[in-house]
């Protein structure tokens, strides 16, 4: 199945890293092209931002009436579809791109809800891996003691202690280091991703 094209070309939107960090976790990779950004807010750099996939998939299938598209088998074929197309849509865009989740997520999601694990899902899993699309420190930012509610996000408080679980198991078995960002307000989270980021260019 091919994906209808986003309205608003989410790859290639520059957005102030402060933007992503109320997210549960982002990975992020360098692309050696050296372009300086800036935003208009306060000691904010503006970052190549790629927008998460599997929350539009669930708008777009919630406004055709699927209530809960994470039921249907083609839902995780569907994110998979569209975080690819956006990593490769976004290029060598800026010097650094943050990704605001990856096919790992995919694959906890699918753990989680206890969906098999498609060919399509573990391929894409193999390439992002064996072409180190990612770099190695993945952001897990933690939980802040509340969930709130949303048409795409009707997880409990303590489900979502599990998935996080789940996503924890899932980066470190395939290699991948967490860097915990504490519980904070946006502002907080966003200067201790930047800086981590920053201490590794």
């Amino acid at each position: 199945m091919t994906l209808p094209t986003h309205q608003t070309d989410c790859t290639r939107h520059r957005l102030t890293l402060k933007e992503t960090c109320d997210e549960a976790l982002c990975a992020y990779r360098r692309t050696g092209v050296r372009q300086d950004h800036r935003c208009g807010c306060t000691r904010q750099r503006g970052y190549v931002v790629v927008a998460e996939a599997a929350t539009d998939v669930i708008a777009r299938q919630q406004a055709r009436g699927v209530d809960e598209p994470w039921e249907r088998e083609d839902f995780l074929h569907q994110v998979v579809e569209l975080q690819r197309q956006r990593q490769l849509e976004a290029g060598g865009n800026g010097t650094v791109q943050i990704f605001d989740r990856s096919p790992l997520c995919s694959l906890a999601l699918a753990r989680y809800l206890q969906q098999p694990v498609s060919l399509i899902l573990t391929d894409e899993i193999a390439r992002v891996v064996k072409d180190k699309i990612f770099e190695q420190d993945v952001f897990l930012l933690r939980p802040l003691g509340f969930v709130t509610a949303t048409a795409a996000r009707r997880i409990s408080y303590a489900d979502s202690l599990e998935f996080e679980r789940i996503h924890e198991a899932t980066y470190r078995e395939h290699g991948f280091r967490l860097v915990d960002i504490a519980p904070g307000d946006v502002p907080t989270r966003a200067t201790a991703v930047e800086s981590h980021i920053q201490s590794a260019l």
